[in-house]
């Protein structure tokens, strides 16, 4: 693995790692989602557009 896919691998990782960072739709930490729908979709955008998976 090059340098260049470790940067792509990281980016992705990154990205995940924020939209996972607070839960979204919940009431006081209870219930919800780590990702939302649109924090997922823009997700695998990155990866598409990084030639990721």
């Amino acid at each position: 693995m090059n340098q260049a896919d470790e940067f792509r691998k990281w980016l992705v990782s990154l990205a995940t790692s924020v939209a996972n960072a607070v839960k979204e739709s919940g009431f006081l930490g209870i219930g919800g989602e780590r990702t939302s729908g649109d924090e997922a979709a823009a997700i695998r955008k990155i990866e598409q557009a990084l030639a990721i998976k």
